[in-house]
């Protein structure tokens, strides 16, 4: 018999449990980041779910990557159309970023990825 895949919400537990060395070396305001980054997480836990993806931290980094692309574009729509611009610039620079990242994956998760 095949083993279940527990909740993402419970199996999410112990990956920002595992991360918890990294954020006691941040200041304070960075701790408050990294707080605030796992939180929003939380708020993509269904998707996480259906997303079947035996590696944890993914699923958590594009739900954060995801609301901070939301964010972008909620932002982009208030300004006028020359900042929209700039934001726009931003944006793809950082779309290019994660790019190059995807371009050290291994291919099924580069896949994924894209």
């Amino acid at each position: 018999m095949g083993r279940t895949i527990p909740s993402f919400r419970i199996a999410a537990i112990p990956e920002e449990k595992e991360w918890k060395s990294f954020r006691k070396y941040l200041n304070k305001n960075g701790k408050k980041a990294f707080d605030d980054m796992f939180s929003i997480a939380r708020l993509y836990n269904s998707a996480c779910s259906y997303g079947s993806i035996p590696i944890r931290i993914h699923p958590t980094l594009i739900s954060i990557a995801l609301h901070h692309y939301n964010l972008l574009n909620e932002k982009s729509s208030d300004f006028d159309i020359k900042e929209t611009n700039n934001n726009s610039i931003i944006l793809k620079r950082e779309i290019e970023k994660l790019n190059n990242f995807a371009s050290v994956l291994r291919k099924p998760n580069r896949e994924l990825f894209n």
